[in-house]
């Protein structure tokens, strides 16, 4: 019994020995609640400052690689007892770490192929690394601090600091360059909080410079967060974090196996990487936010980053008496781990006093698969999101294909490619912001706006995109492309109307299926889809904006 990993795929020479392993399908839901329930128990055992700027303590799909590694231990480690030898395949340095501890704990030949002299610099290279990071990092942000104070401190001046209502936001160039304004997260609620003394504070996306400059123009309540920093912040994070490196003593089970070589290398690897860090500056900003000026309530996106974990702790030291509510803003997904709570977690992870969501069916989702508390989720309103009517699809043949990113939009690319090239329907692919598509396409390739794309098209294919969502919401038939991911990327929670597709075969017959319907099947569809939209988007009324300013002692009822 033996095992060779190897860290590139080019290592892999002809003639060699061994079977490659590639990763089963599995029961990922399963998967999910033991992670869940693991991360619980670790953060009421290292519950800290430092164990909260962690990814990996928030579960962040997107920052923090545990959770797929875990999966993917987990699975090696089983085929390791039933073949005599094989290949893996680990990219994750922290991944191999543990699978190297693992067989020689059990005395069992393992051997790695990597690069020559790659185990001599490994440690140099680490050591650059943290270097090169804190002192990016401390440049980035006195630079960004001392930018938001010239342009930006003679507004602060012009503000009213007592019984303070902050809006804490993300901002882009476009969204400030607006008059009046109109916040991209929070939609109309920034005009509905002028009379509770509103002042906007955002982190700046984009170009920072220009950013400013604009938020400067503009005569809404905008403030960068670096308005507030102290000049030396940035070096007192580097300071926290210096000491932060978290390491547990004791074994770790996950499915009967000890983990703890992997948990110890994923928190060397985010603490190395500087993820800790950029987090820890989120306490500053806050921490400075509250000295400056009477905060009574702080409104913030909920989406239980450690961003948000390291602010709200902040707050609630340096303004114990303000409320803080968190606004669920997007579409919720089963993949997204970071919505997820433990049991042992429920009561002592930093957390808004109230969560408004965008309607019931992420409220329930948040309740009933979440973990959430129930007294602190509060039924809210879609501010951000805009619902139609049913409108029947027009009649022709234009399947319009929303694209997530790379590498998915590739994934997406291949199956239209299989499925529609030798049929007759007009595929029509609209990119993400994020991702433009890059060389030859064999479709069309949108360059109209959402609603123009929506309302032409006789169906809508999706992958993890909210623009589901407003494609039901004008009555337009969805088809989910599911490929074969562990967990669920769709944010429909639950629809029954919708249609889903597992290959590019399926995907052309439900395609195929959806246009010969008739019209009166076709706005039954709709209908329906209209309906759920209501209930995951819920209307904007006056009773659910007092959600965001009812007093703080109101909460418990």
């Amino acid at each position: 019994m033996s095992l060779t990993i190897i860290d590139n795929l080019n290592r892999l020479k002809p003639g060699g020995t061994g079977e490659l392993f590639l990763a089963n399908r599995v029961d990922g839901e399963a998967y999910l609640r033991e992670y869940v329930k693991l991360i619980g128990e670790l953060s009421r055992d290292y519950q800290s400052d430092a164990w909260w700027r962690y990814p990996l303590a928030s579960k962040d799909y997107y920052s923090s690689a545990f959770f797929s590694d875990l999966v993917c231990f987990d699975q090696i480690v089983e085929e390791l007892k039933r073949r005599q030898s094989f290949i893996v395949y680990v990219p994750s340095r922290a991944l191999r770490a543990a699978l190297v501890a693992y067989c020689r704990e059990r005395s069992l030949p393992v051997t790695i192929i990597e690069a020559r002299f790659a185990r001599l610099v490994r440690p140099v290279k680490s050591w650059l690394v943290r270097l090169k990071n804190r002192l990016l990092f401390v440049a980035k942000e006195i630079g960004k601090t001392m930018i938001a104070r010239f342009y930006l401190a003679r507004k602060l001046k012009t503000f009213d600091r007592v019984g303070v209502t902050v809006l804490r936001t993300w901002l882009l160039e476009r969204s400030v360059v607006r008059c009046p304004f109109v916040d991209d997260y929070f939609g109309a609620l920034p005009e509905y909080l002028k009379e509770y003394n509103l002042l906007i504070v955002g982190g700046v996306l984009g170009n920072y410079w220009r950013t400013i400059k604009a938020m400067a123009k503009n005569p809404a309540p905008l403030l960068a967060q670096e308005t507030f920093l102290k000049i030396f912040d940035p070096l007192r994070a580097v300071l926290d974090d210096r000491h932060g490196l978290i390491q547990v003593k004791r074994p770790v089970l996950f499915n009967g196996k000890e983990i703890s070589a992997l948990l110890n290398a994923t928190l060397r690897q985010e603490h190395e990487q500087g993820q800790t860090l950029n987090n820890s500056i989120y306490y500053y900003y806050a921490r400075r936010l509250a000295e400056k000026v009477a905060v009574e309530r702080y409104i913030l996106t909920h989406e239980n980053y450690p961003w948000e974990k390291m602010s709200l702790l902040a707050i609630k030291r340096y303004a114990a008496k303000a409320a803080t509510i968190g606004y669920q803003h997007s579409a919720l997904y089963p993949a997204l781990t970071n919505v997820y709570l433990g049991p042992a977690e429920q009561k002592i992870v930093p957390f808004p006093d109230r969560i408004i969501t965008l309607g019931e069916v992420t409220a329930d989702f948040l309740i009933n698969k979440g973990g959430y508390e129930r007294d602190k989720i509060k039924v809210g309103c879609a501010l951000r999101f805009k619902t139609g009517t049913a409108l029947l699809p027009p009649s022709g043949k234009k399947v319009l294909t929303v694209l997530g990113c790379q590498p998915r939009a590739g994934m997406m690319i291949d199956w239209l490619t299989q499925a529609f090239q030798r049929t007759d329907y007009q595929v029509v692919l609209r990119p993400h912001p994020a991702s433009p598509l890059r060389g030859k396409v064999p479709f069309t390739v949108s360059n109209s706006d959402l609603l123009t794309d929506l309302t032409e098209a006789a169906v809508v294919l999706y992958d993890l995109s909210a623009v589901g969502l407003e494609a039901l919401a004008l009555g337009r038939p969805v088809v989910h492309l599911r490929f074969d991911d562990l967990l669920s990327f769709d944010p429909l929670l639950g629809f029954r109307g919708k249609s889903e597709a597992s290959s590019p075969s399926e995907l052309l017959s439900k395609v195929a299926w959806i246009m010969a319907m008739d019209g009166g099947q076709r706005l039954e569809m709709a209908e329906k889809g209209v309906e759920f939209v209501k209930r995951y988007l819920a209307a904007v009324t006056p009773e659910k904006m007092m959600l965001f300013t009812e007093k703080r002692s109101s909460y418990a009822r």
